[in-house]
């Protein structure tokens, strides 16, 4: 399959030898589908839109676990899903190359088709490396694949050749096929737009229950930090009033010693207060944080939101 490095192309997949035919046959489709009124193009970014899994495979099979040359993930896809219009109903078109079960002979490195294997001249002197394997090659007959590109609609349907009859024959069935189903994937849309309606309900609820519990988090915590601080606070008091007492005590008690004992007991207490610092009790309690000031809970915030835009439409 070929795998050009441009995305931004029409959502058509096919090998070297099948990709005239599929072009040919897209550009049929289109323009019948024009024809009849209804819009082809590529799908906008803004329109979010989803393009699933198209297997190649001719008889529709798992993907392998294992890689190999001809495994779907290495399939190329376009960067924006091809969209037509029905109304307002959005229809993703994909376009791709089946691929069949072909029995391969492995001759010196090169694969070949079993039926086209020749062996080799029984007077040569030399023994020819072979062996068979089963591969996924492209066949030539074209899958289109017309599926919701809303990420949560699942719907698909799809339209493959055989080999008595080609997609090109038809394209008026493909087009009323179409048609006949925006009901249905209009109802899968509004059943999906539903669904996300609701998981949007859920996660908010959820985000509101994330918020409550923060919030009790840190009502908690400012609660206990504050607590934490006033205690501190109290013990910071009755230690710088304890110090205040003990230096009131020795002052009154050196007024019965010498002059020149008073003066060095009175140098030590100032030696003594420029070394603790000056301590007042009610500096401590300035600079307690109560809980509300350490956190404002929601509640309260949003009465306060709510009170300023009454303010507001009073003003107004």
């Amino acid at each position: 399959m070929l795998r050009p490095h441009k995305r931004q192309l029409v959502d058509v997949t096919a090998s070297a030898a099948g990709l005239e035919k599929a072009l040919a046959f897209a550009n049929d489709l289109f323009n019948a589908l024009e024809s009849a009124g209804h819009r082809v193009r590529f799908a906008c970014n803004s329109e979010m839109s989803h393009r699933p899994h198209v297997d190649e495979h001719e008889t529709i099979q798992k993907l392998k676990k294992q890689e190999d040359p001809y495994s779907s993930r290495n399939l190329w896809r376009p960067s924006s899903p091809t969209v037509c219009y029905v109304g307002m109903i959005p229809f993703g078109l994909a376009v791709i190359e089946m691929t069949e079960e072909v029995l391969m002979r492995c001759v010196n490195g090169s694969y070949i088709r079993e039926s086209e294997y020749r062996p080799p001249n029984t007077s040569r002197q030399y023994v020819e490396h072979t062996w068979t394997a089963t591969e996924n090659i492209p066949c030539g007959r074209l899958r289109l694949v017309v599926y919701s590109p809303h990420r949560d609609v699942s719907w698909s349907m799809s339209f493959h050749e055989t080999v008595k009859r080609t997609l090109t024959q038809d394209i008026a069935k493909i087009v009323k096929s179409i048609e006949d189903s925006t009901e249905v994937v209009q109802k899968e849309i509004r059943e999906a737009e539903h669904r996300a309606e609701l998981r949007k309900q859920q996660w908010e609820a959820q985000q509101e229950r994330w918020s409550r519990e923060e919030d009790q988090r840190h009502i908690a915590n400012s609660n206990s930090d504050s607590r934490e601080q006033l205690n501190q606070i109290i013990q910071a008091w009755a230690k710088a009033v304890s110090i205040e007492q003990f230096v009131k005590g020795v002052e009154e008690r050196a007024s019965d010693l010498s002059e020149t004992q008073r003066e060095t007991v009175q140098e030590r207490l100032r030696l003594a207060r420029e070394f603790i610092g000056v301590q007042d009790p009610r500096e401590f309690l300035l600079s307690w944080k109560t809980p509300g000031e350490r956190y404002v809970p929601l509640a309260a915030r949003k009465a306060g939101d709510n009170l300023y835009a009454g303010n507001l439409a009073t003003s107004n």
